[in-house]
């Protein structure tokens, strides 16, 4: 409910407002995020972008080792090292494998896209291809 209400008219008018600007500004389709919020807005927003992506990335972390966690209870995934890391909280587990996996794959698509723009260039272009298929 509070997707339907608050988040999804949210990306609608935020991808409606950086369309908007790209009509302006083709030039700057790079940087299309931060180029459209209005000066006085972008530290905090640029303070909330990066501890969103903080949050996204710990939560893709946590889910990894979960469900890698949940595969190999299945059988349906070779074993890896699983240590608890909560006496108190079940399923709070870390694997050094899969930890070294996902490093290795951050670093290579990286290296793949040479850089921070061109990753948030194709970011933009799934989230729109996303958008329009929801």
């Amino acid at each position: 409910m509070g997707f339907s209400a608050v988040v999804y008219p949210s990306m609608i008018l935020a991808y409606s407002g950086q369309a908007a600007f790209l009509i302006k500004n083709p030039s700057k389709l790079s940087t299309t995020f931060y180029s459209s919020t209005p000066e006085p807005l972008f530290w905090p927003m640029f303070i909330i972008a990066t501890l969103s992506a903080i949050v996204a990335s710990q939560a893709l972390i946590s889910a990894s080792f979960s469900i890698i966690r949940q595969s190999i209870a299945l059988g349906c995934f070779p074993r890896v090292t699983m240590k608890h890391t909560s006496e108190k909280y079940e399923g709070q587990v870390y694997s050094p494998e899969v930890n070294y996996f996902l490093m290795i794959t951050c670093i290579v698509i990286t290296y793949g896209f040479k850089g921070g723009p061109q990753i948030g260039q194709a970011f933009g272009e799934q989230s729109s291809i996303c958008l329009c298929y929801s």
